[in-house]
């Protein structure tokens, strides 16, 4: 919950860290990167069965706990590729689940 501008600079730092392996990293004052996709596991679980749904997050949520898990996508794509505000990921096929993998 840090706004500070040193916070600010760690965040994506940290999320893309997680995406590269690094899950004992935490963001600032918060979660690692095994407690924050949990917690968006959860929400995505509460959105029932597959099918058209949207989801609204932040971008760390949504580059680690989709993008980064998406098999054409690398950590250095994302990092290349920015997530701005509004932006959007389609996830176009979804195979597995938070609890098979």
């Amino acid at each position: 919950m840090r706004a500070d501008e040193d916070a600010v600079r760690q965040r994506p730092t940290t999320a893309f860290a997680w995406s590269a392996g690094d899950i004992a990293r935490r963001m600032p004052e918060g979660e690692s990167g095994t407690e924050a996709p949990a917690r968006f596991d959860a929400v995505v679980a509460e959105a029932g069965e597959p099918g058209t749904t949207a989801l609204v997050s932040h971008g760390p949520p949504i580059r680690v706990c989709t993008a980064a898990r998406a098999r054409n996508v690398t950590v250095e794509f994302a990092a290349e590729h920015g997530l701005g505000s509004t932006g959007v990921v389609v996830v176009v096929e979804v195979e597995g689940s938070p609890d098979t993998g």
